[in-house]
């Protein structure tokens, strides 16, 4: 950015333009999409994934998850 720029009409008088919001995003995917050829073809490393690494449990824990709530008594209202 020039260093006398303080406003955006002077950036675009400088043939500075925002582009719009779906560029950007496009751009995000064409970069993940070209990061997928290049691992499957050439070995190369895989895009970052938006999925969280979990740490794995302990060997000598045993998780289980309930079944739901336990459902009240008939009389209870």
């Amino acid at each position: 950015m020039p260093p006398k720029c303080q406003s955006k009409a002077e950036m675009e008088a400088f043939g500075y333009v925002r582009k719009s919001n779906s560029v950007h995003i496009q751009r995000s995917l064409d970069a993940r999409t070209e990061k997928v050829y290049q691992h499957k073809f050439y070995g190369g490393l895989m895009p970052k994934t938006a999925a969280m690494k979990l740490p794995p449990f302990p060997p000598n824990v045993d998780i289980q998850w309930p079944e739901g709530k336990p459902k009240p008594p008939a009389g209870a209202a």
